[in-house]
């Protein structure tokens, strides 16, 4: 070989085994460190997630695996950090992605915003091709809004997007809950050639789940209180067009809920205490109630005469009397206890606070078969026994706790429909303001029309 052609081999071989791969490597060190990086990824986030997501670092500690560091998730308009993430780990695997972190902060008053995030996301994975992905967290903090926080341990999530649905669920031990025992919440949508279809399911594994938690995102729940818990089972579903009136069935118990919320704050009557309710069944259809059947049991509390009458007028449940008592509108009692069957026409409620050790004369109003037994009852004896005639109807539960009127409407789907779109006054308005109550939807069936 000539002089000139080795030197030209050695040249080009040179180029090819030494300067090349080293600009190679030069050129991907800077694409790692490069703040376009960042840039990108905060993008390529924010457009998923409809969030705005800042990062402070990216870093690639071996082939295949990615490495963010200070991830924050915050409302687009207010700027409110909604998550925080000090460290995920990002792996490719054949069957999508793998994320891992540590632990996560997030904001409880916020969590309709991360629902709205996972639904956006279930709902374009199937035209975009989303991979999979597996997400692995040690602990999850929810703060709540009066400095409250909650704790979720061994974490675990999946999200698959396919042609016909996509599936979201989440994993999670709760305090106090045992190994073999994590709460389940998942997650499903169907993509159809209509419209689609949102189902929802919740295992909490026999540990109580505080509610207040999850009120941003349905807000009924804030009627229950601040402490109330829940443990049970729930399965629901909504469509796009139905705004999110769910149809579903739910079984469980609630702990601790709040009777100043539920009943004096939304009503002109007093009652106070925390109850316990076991629902054998609850369930509704488009976001009302079609069957609740289980029992009540609370106390100590307070109880207004204003409801104990209603309920004797509306339910016709009968009063115990007593001067003493008779004077107070407000009534210290021990136990209100009841078990409840209610349909959408029938309510059979019968007492279940126990009288043993009161007096037989205490007991007098009741001499049937259920004398033991009471609605309501002090240290003295019962303040509300139960209607000697089963069922009443359903309608009556409407009369005793809203005030009467003077205006009366049938009570049916076609009136709640008007009712919902027309403007009316609050029932605690002036006797001078038109109000309106209901009256038995029997009325409005055996009328002509």
């Amino acid at each position: 070989m000539h002089e000139s052609t080795r030197r030209t081999v050695c040249r080009v071989a040179f180029l090819a085994l030494c300067v090349a791969p080293t600009v190679a490597v030069l050129a991907w060190a800077a694409h790692v460190r490069s703040p376009n990086r960042v840039i990108d990824a905060e993008r390529e986030l924010s457009s998923a997630f409809e969030l705005a997501v800042s990062i402070d670092a990216i870093d690639d500690p071996r082939p295949g695996v990615v490495v963010y560091s200070g991830v924050v998730l915050c409302d687009v308009g207010s700027r409110r950090v909604i998550a925080e993430i000090a460290t995920l780990e990002a792996t490719e695997l054949a069957e999508g992605v793998a994320l891992v972190a540590p632990r996560v902060e997030v904001d409880a008053t916020q969590l309709d915003l991360l629902w709205r995030a996972v639904d956006r996301l279930l709902r374009i994975g199937r035209t975009t091709g989303h991979p999979a992905v597996r997400l692995s967290i040690d602990r999850v903090t929810l703060h709540g809004a009066a400095g409250d926080a909650i704790t979720l341990g061994n974490v675990a999530g999946q999200l698959t997007c396919g042609d016909e649905s996509s599936r979201a669920g989440l994993r999670f031990s709760l305090p106090g809950a045992n190994a073999g025992e994590p709460a389940l919440l998942v997650v499903q949508r169907s993509h159809g050639a209509g419209t689609g279809v949102v189902r929802l399911e919740l295992r909490t594994g026999g540990v109580p789940l505080p509610l207040a938690v999850a009120r941003t995102v349905f807000p009924s729940l804030a009627h229950l209180g601040e402490r109330a818990t829940f443990a049970g089972q729930l399965w629901a579903s909504t469509t796009d067009r139905s705004d999110e009136s769910w149809t579903g069935e739910l079984t469980g118990r609630l702990v601790q809920a709040d009777l100043d919320a539920l009943v004096t704050r939304q009503f002109g009557h007093k009652l106070s205490g925390e109850a316990e309710i076991t629902l054998q069944k609850l369930a509704f259809d488009e976001g009302r109630v079609s069957r609740m059947v289980g029992r009540c049991d609370a106390g100590p509390g307070v109880v207004g005469r204003s409801l104990l009458e209603a309920a004797a007028q509306s339910l016709a449940m009968r009063m115990a009397t007593s001067d003493a008592r008779d004077a107070r509108d407000l009534i210290e009692y021990e136990q209100f206890a009841f078990a409840f069957d209610i349909d959408g026409r029938n309510a059979r409620l019968e007492g279940t606070a126990r009288l043993e050790g009161t007096s037989a004369a205490a007991r007098q109003l009741n001499d049937g078969p259920d004398a033991s037994l009471a609605v309501v009852r002090d240290a003295f004896g019962p303040l509300l026994l139960p209607a000697e005639r089963q069922p009443q109807p359903a309608l009556g539960i409407v009369r005793m706790l809203v005030p009467a009127s003077d205006v009366q409407i049938p009570a049916s789907r076609e009136s709640d429909w008007l009712l919902r779109r027309l403007p009316i006054a609050d029932a605690a308005s002036s006797a001078a303001s038109p109000r309106a109550t209901l009256r038995d939807a029997a009325v409005q069936e055996s009328s002509p029309k």
